[in-house]
């Protein structure tokens, strides 16, 4: 089963990604840097308005600094995806690479924990809307959206061992290539270069001169590092543990978790951008408590806007309102190695339009690693039905997430 899993994956990468790489979660003994599997399958706000996303509960984690979502919920899986969703962590993508590492573990900062957290995201639904004859109209729904979070977890003590296992490692490693280096540079005339240069600068020596010996000294540096790359076999020990422990890390966050979550979404009838109408904007939160057993219980409180949305009683009557509705609900989580179940039902009331009746949205959702950082969904279920006449839609669709950027530093 994951073979196949993986044989799609890699159809879907090489006709819509042939330029992006899939890389491998790891320690790397060169820069010390961890690359971490961050992407617990996460929910872009934006994604949430349009209704393409794998839940309406998020499950609260740490953002990759780039993130892409492919969902494909028509025609039995046999067309090509038209609605699909983009997050992006500005922190991550610009700043990442000088945030100290223990930074990034500590959850005690509020402030670090919204900039760290923070992410922006985009979302396009091609769904055809009805117009006041009950004609369907083709149209391209835009979701913009933000959330961040204020309470994140703390990481598991497993997760800090290990982490402090590789960094002994990756010492050792640095201390045996620093011999290694000294005495190549002792064998060699580099000291004497080094003087020379050393000379050179206080007595203002003409600048060929000083050129010469920077090069001479460089060179020297070059030689050592050569020599160090060449006792790399006396390193396999250490390289063969480093890349076991690398593989078997399993970065979670366990504890209070709390988000905050704003959107707004628009709809392009016929595709046309002037006729462009405000279709939804809302904010909520969601959060909950994750247990060390990969037990998740998550809840959501969600104001919504939505000024033009048409509705059908029993009678046929088409009737158009600036409603305003209120969801509340829960979602239970639970996880065992490469794989995630989850269940959820979200109450949703209409604050300002009695003819309208309370929907309630059930829905189950599995999860599974194929990769670090990718992730393949299904979702089945029944959505809100938002009119009279009770009908009921069916949630069935597939979702595909890859996240890039979990690239950590060790110091």
């Amino acid at each position: 089963m994951k073979t196949l899993a993986k044989i799609f994956v890699l159809v879907m990468l090489s006709m819509l990604f042939p330029l992006l790489t899939i890389s491998q979660t790891r320690v790397n003994k060169d820069d010390n840097t961890v690359n971490i599997d961050l992407l617990k399958a996460p929910q872009s706000p934006a994604a949430v308005l349009l209704g393409i996303g794998d839940s309406e509960i998020s499950r609260p984690s740490d953002p990759t600094a780039f993130m892409v979502s492919l969902r494909q919920a028509t025609g039995n899986f046999t067309e090509r995806p038209t609605n699909y969703a983009v997050d992006i962590a500005p922190l991550w993508v610009f700043k990442g690479k000088n945030i100290a590492f223990e930074r990034f573990l500590n959850n005690s900062s509020i402030i670090d924990n919204i900039w760290q957290t923070s992410v922006i995201s985009f979302a396009v639904n091609e769904n055809p809307l009805k117009n006041e004859n009950d004609m369907e109209i083709p149209n391209s729904a835009v979701g913009l959206g933000f959330k961040f979070s204020l309470l994140r977890g703390k990481v598991t003590d497993q997760f800090r061992v290990s982490i402090n296992k590789s960094r002994n490692i990756l010492d050792s490693i640095n201390y045996k290539s620093s011999i290694i280096s000294k005495d190549f540079l002792n064998r060699t005339n580099y000291k004497a270069l080094r003087d020379s240069l050393l000379d050179c600068y206080s007595k203002n020596c003409d600048s060929l001169k000083t050129a010469y010996y920077n090069k001479a000294v460089e060179l020297e540096i070059k030689k050592a590092e050569v020599e160090v790359l060449k006792e790399n076999n006396g390193f396999k020990d250490e390289e063969t543990r480093l890349i076991k422990m690398a593989s078997e890390i399993d970065f979670r966050r366990i504890g209070w978790k709390l988000d905050c979550s704003f959107g707004v979404s628009y709809d392009f009838p016929d595709y046309v951008f002037i006729e462009r109408k405000l279709s939804k904007a809302g904010f909520w939160i969601s959060g909950g408590y994750e247990f060390p057993d990969q037990f998740l219980l998550l809840g959501i409180a969600r104001y919504l806007y939505n000024p033009d949305q048409i509705f059908a009683d029993p009678e046929g009557i088409i009737k158009s309102d600036n409603n305003q509705t209120f969801d509340y609900g829960v979602r239970a989580i639970y996880s065992i190695k490469d794989f995630s179940l989850s269940g959820e039902i979200i109450y949703r009331s209409v604050l300002n339009n009695k003819e309208i009746e309370p929907g309630y949205k059930y829905q189950l959702n599995a999860a599974y690693t194929l990769e670090n950082n990718i992730k393949l969904t299904v979702n089945l279920g029944k959505n809100f039905d938002g009119v009279i006449t009770r009908k009921g839609n069916v949630i069935a669709a597939l979702n595909f997430l890859m996240g890039f950027g979990g690239t950590k530093s060790l110091n």
